[in-house]
């Protein structure tokens, strides 16, 4: 699952990204404290590791996966909690210049920086890189399944050249049709059968189109059900989960909003269109999406990036339904980093410089789940822990268990 994506459906943009995971108009989790910008470029990024990953282009049938589609709901790999705060990183830690991003597919802790990506095991282990050279920041990139995928750019303009994909060991670079190029600023996601879900720019001109790279085939295609860019409208990717892709469009009228497509087939049904919250909202207040869960879909009704204030989240049923209250604070918390799933929300909180849970949905009480060493401005975390990137001229991946 992904996280982080901040925007409403109804005002969606495609966006270039300053940030890893999100862009596309969504708000960055930043810290109001001059907390560093997490797309700076790393310092000597491939001598910390002697042997970086992979060899590009190498044979496809390193790419092998057992079956074909984009189940989330299989080879999920189990977790350990952590002990305490620990840092993962083990051993000559690269030398860095303001990463403070980091996403995970519960197997490794990646951390990109503009000119490198870097990741370490959750059991804690060497940082290895996977990639030294430019590539897209926030959002560009997505890990599942035993893949991970980004968009290495130009130096000069930024602008994406290609897909690449490291699987077993062994990276790829993906081969497109002549004239497709992936979107500039677009999201990606990863289901944890391997497969990627990106978008590209089409020759013809005009929307992107959503694609599916197959871990099965170490092919690209253009992914059926997902966006409608013929209506011309605007595409964001959420997540992958349990067998569907969740995304938004920004038309007006009854077919905008967001929607969940089965992997499998391509069909998709609406989630949220033009229906009113349960206390007098509109499609608008559901605001934008911190994450999703066996039964509902979440979005930030409100948030509070500016200073301390109560806020609320807002779910609506996966297969579609009128949004309801799920949680809404009687304290005030200085946030824009609310994330949801199956254990509940989570929020990092610039005041206490704590982490808070509560159940969904919910009125409890908010327990603190851990006080980092230093004030963090994002985090992310699968089953068992929450990471983030300590600050510091040396990487440093933190975990805590939730």
């Amino acid at each position: 699952m992904s996280y982080f994506h901040r925007m409403s459906p109804a005002h969606l943009v495609l966006a270039p990204l300053a940030l890893l995971l999100v862009g596309c108009g969504q708000e960055t989790l930043e810290a109001p404290r001059g907390e560093p910008a997490a797309d700076a470029a790393a310092t000597d990024a491939a001598s910390v590791n002697p042997t970086p990953i992979g060899v590009p282009d190498a044979a496809d049938d390193a790419f092998a996966a057992p079956s074909s589609g984009g189940s989330t709901d299989a080879g999920a790999i189990p977790c350990v909690p952590v002990q305490g705060v620990t840092n993962l990183v083990q051993g000559v830690a690269p030398e860095i210049d303001g990463a403070g991003f980091a996403f995970t597919d519960g197997e490794y802790v990646y951390v990109p920086t503009g000119s490198a990506l870097y990741r370490v095991s959750v059991a804690g282990g060497p940082v290895e890189t996977v990639y030294a050279g430019p590539l897209e920041g926030y959002g560009g990139m997505a890990a599942g399944g035993g893949t991970v995928g980004w968009f290495p750019v130009t130096a000069a303009t930024r602008a994406p050249t290609g897909l690449s994909v490291e699987r077993a060991g062994v990276i790829q670079s993906v081969t497109f049709p002549s004239g497709v190029v992936p979107s500039a600023g677009a999201w990606t996601v990863a289901d944890t059968l391997g497969d990627l879900f990106f978008e590209v720019d089409p020759p013809t001109g005009g929307r992107s189109q959503t694609w599916r790279w197959s871990a099965a085939t170490g092919q690209a295609a253009e992914m059926p059900g997902v966006g409608m860019p013929d209506a011309g409208a605007g595409t964001n990717l959420y997540f992958t989960d349990r067998g569907q892709i969740i995304w938004a469009n920004n038309l007006a009228g009854p077919a905008g909003g967001m929607y969940a497509t089965d992997i499998s087939t391509g069909v998709a049904h609406p989630i949220i269109t033009g229906a009113t919250t349960e206390d007098g909202g509109t499609t608008d207040d559901f605001g934008g999406i911190v994450g999703i869960d066996a039964t509902n879909l979440y979005g930030e009704g409100s948030i509070c990036p500016d200073g301390a204030c109560p806020f609320t989240v807002y779910g609506v049923a996966r297969n579609g339904g009128t949004p309801f209250v799920a949680y809404q604070t009687v304290g005030s918390y200085w946030t824009n980093g609310l994330i949801a799933d199956d254990s509940g929300l989570y929020w990092v909180d610039w005041v206490t410089e704590a982490i808070y849970h509560v159940s969904l949905p919910s009125s409890d009480v908010p327990q603190v789940v851990v006080k980092p060493d230093a004030g963090i401005s994002r985090f992310v975390m699968d089953a068992c822990n929450l990471y983030w990137v300590g600050s510091g001229s040396e990487l440093q991946v933190m975990a805590a268990a939730k």
